[in-house]
């Protein structure tokens, strides 16, 4: 079954195809350290410089042809908030902009009370040791990231459930920790942190030890004027699928206007990333090849003038294929 377009998909796209270039690269340079086998099996260069150069050409244009969503939502009716008897016509993606709120306040217990918020982030982080270093260092380091959402929420006379999808466009912003968290057992709180203390002897107030666990939140607040885009459905909201396949239905900060812009700024944000994250490969792969080619001494080029000409040929290579894909991939919906 083919994969809905969400709202969003084009930055999850991205940070995909950057994880994947980096693993590619991080672990071809290790190999060929390790094993050397530039040396053992040149034939294997230009082989491994056409897989990679195919494979992120291939990513590449998947990415592109992802719709830019904020098309659709430029099309959208706007509804009246209260109007939940809308007749809701075939192929027709419609909003509601108004003040939305949460039913019930969203707590984070023990370590937050939480307040009216539609969406509460905890990030917990853990004081370590790093081993395997000359010295060992002791550092703050992620451990659990959390988000939670509220049961139900209204915008006008519509209720809705807010969920990862529904709120993916809306960004967390950082809220303080509770102060009144500072009565837990071994706990203190500051302006920023939540702080959780392992037993263990220590400096003074604020000062850490391994095992020593710390909070930091982030939220998206209630009674803020927004928009929510998909179909009426009574007195809901339900997403919109539209007949190739995308789906909409989201929640945004502001007016219609600034869901079309954030949509668009996300769309040509995550277009851009990937584009020079694939270039980058491309650029990578293109001279690898060259070089194992040997272009340059089938120019008669010493082995300096080789090197520049196969990175320089390789520059203009890698930046024409990323070109020609986006060019030819794009659906600019």
């Amino acid at each position: 079954m083919k994969r809905a377009t969400h709202a969003g998909t084009g930055t999850i796209g991205f940070r995909r195809i950057l994880v994947y270039a980096g693993m590619v690269v991080l672990v071809s340079v290790v190999a060929n350290a390790m094993f050397g086998i530039s040396e053992s099996l040149p034939i294997l260069v230009p082989m491994w410089g056409i897989a990679v150069a195919g494979t992120f050409l291939y990513f590449l244009a998947q990415h592109e042809r992802i719709p830019d969503m904020s098309g659709l939502a430029s099309r959208a009716v706007l509804i009246d908030a209260h109007a939940t008897n809308t007749t809701v016509q075939p192929e027709t993606v419609y909003a509601v902009s108004s003040t939305v709120t949460s039913d019930t306040p969203l707590a984070d217990l023990p370590y937050h009370n939480g307040g009216d918020y539609l969406a509460l982030e905890r990030f917990m982080e853990e004081f370590r040791r790093q081993e395997g270093t000359d010295e060992d260092t002791l550092s703050w380091e992620d451990a659990n990231r959390q988000t939670v959402y509220v049961a139900h929420a209204r915008i006008g006379s519509f209720t809705f459930t807010p969920d990862s999808e529904t709120m993916s466009m809306v960004p967390l912003t950082p809220i303080p920790p509770d102060p009144a968290m500072d009565r837990l057992i071994d706990a203190e709180v500051n302006d920023k942190y939540l702080y959780r203390y392992a037993p263990g002897m220590r400096l003074g107030k604020w000062t850490s030890v391994v095992g020593d666990e710390r909070f930091s939140y982030k939220a998206v607040p209630s009674n803020v004027p927004a928009t929510l885009i998909g179909v009426p459905q009574g007195n809901t909201f339900v997403p919109y699928v539209s007949a190739n396949g995308m789906v909409l239905h989201n929640l945004f900060l502001g007016s219609l206007q600034d869901a079309v812009a954030t949509l668009r700024g996300s769309y040509t944000t995550a277009q851009r990333r990937t584009r020079i994250a694939v270039a980058v490969v491309e650029i990578i792969a293109w001279t690898v090849l060259l070089g194992g080619l040997n272009v340059g001494a089938m120019l008669g080029l010493g082995s300096d003038e080789a090197a520049f000409v196969h990175l320089a040929l390789g520059i203009m290579c890698g930046i024409a294929s990323v070109v020609i894909v986006g060019k030819f991939f794009n659906p600019r919906k």
